[in-house]
């Protein structure tokens, strides 16, 4: 039969249950069990019978190590289909949660870009009527609004053109020296009337010794200019707006590190923020305008210069960014 491993047998009267030849040590209730059993006649007129009895005492081990080629590819093939499986779930669940922000994201663009067409348009009528062409005062106030609301649809654009092209990895980086104490000084001069405007105390301790960095100019002044703008957006009304914007070095690194007072983040939040698409839940108010794009621009932009940025926060406290690049010589 081809079966290989070690055996014991016993023919037995089929009577009276003597042995009449046994390789067994002894024969009892469990040996009798575990054995395979069989009758033969030894004489069909007289109808006297002995019972042959076999015993395998490897025979797990045997069926196991026979087996084990077949057994080992199921193993694997289950194992396979559960991966797989779980997998597609999780493939499944990231897909809802992406499209849910792409279909957030379409809603709040489509009404950001909403509301300065609508301006537009509206002041361009009022140009039309007589009296306000008459009135030069009227006429520059309403050619501001057309000047400032198209830039604002253009900044809007840039935005969303700036993540399409990162998506295509179709963005090359300038790559140039640069001080990166001048684009700090550069990044706060432009938000100085909306720093004014919000009331907002900003302080700042330059204190790196090498503040020399390789970067592309303008990408980076596009990442300040991000964080300091979160950081006025996302600022508490009850309580005066402060910015602390601070620089150091370490092991050769550049330390970037902005701090403010605002609404802060709950822990969940803070591992989302540089997820494209993500805006902060503020509840029932809807004061914050943006796309969910800023922050997750700033993680590209700081990766592709081979940098870190981080994010501590605790919820109606503070918010601090941490950006480290490395410093040239």
């Amino acid at each position: 039969l081809g079966i290989n491993t070690p055996f014991n047998f016993a023919l037995i009267d089929g009577y009276t249950f003597h042995k009449i030849i046994s390789t067994f040590s002894r024969i009892n209730a469990s040996t009798q069990k575990n054995s395979y059993k069989t009758p033969i006649h030894t004489n069909n007129f007289t109808g006297e019978h002995a019972i042959l009895m076999v015993d395998f005492p490897k025979k797990k081990s045997y069926i196991l190590k026979s087996n084990s080629t077949l057994l080992s590819f199921s193993f694997f093939f289950v194992a396979l289909i559960a991966v797989s499986f779980g997998a597609s779930i999780y493939i499944i669940y990231r897909q809802k949660k992406l499209s849910e922000l792409k279909t957030d994201f379409i809603n709040n663009m489509t009404h950001e870009l909403k509301t300065p067409v609508a301006t537009i348009s509206l002041a361009t009528e009022m140009l039309k009527k007589e009296k306000v062409r008459q009135d030069p005062e009227k006429l520059l106030n309403y050619n501001n609004i057309i000047s400032t609301e198209n830039k604002r649809l253009g900044s809007h654009i840039e935005k969303v053109l700036q993540i399409a092209e990162l998506d295509r990895n179709s963005v090359k980086l300038n790559l140039e020296t640069a001080d990166f104490h001048e684009l700090i000084n550069e990044t706060i001069n432009k938000f100085k009337l909306r720093l004014e405007d919000a009331k907002a105390e900003i302080s700042v301790s330059l204190n790196a010794t090498k503040s020399k960095v390789s970067v592309d100019k303008n990408h980076m002044s596009n990442v300040l200019s991000n964080l300091v703008d979160n950081a006025i957006k996302y600022r508490n009304v009850e309580r005066p707006l402060k910015i602390n914007i601070e620089t150091k070095n370490e092991n050769n690194k550049l330390i970037f590190i902005i701090t403010d007072n605002g609404i802060g983040m709950n822990a969940s939040d803070t591992k989302k923020i540089f997820t494209k698409f993500y805006r902060v839940p503020t509840g029932n108010i809807h004061n914050v305008k943006g796309f969910g794009l800023g922050l997750s621009y700033v993680k590209t932009i700081i990766d592709e210069l081979k940098g870190e940025v981080q994010v501590k926060s605790e919820l109606n406290k503070y918010t601090k960014f941490t950006l480290t690049l490395p410093t040239t010589k």
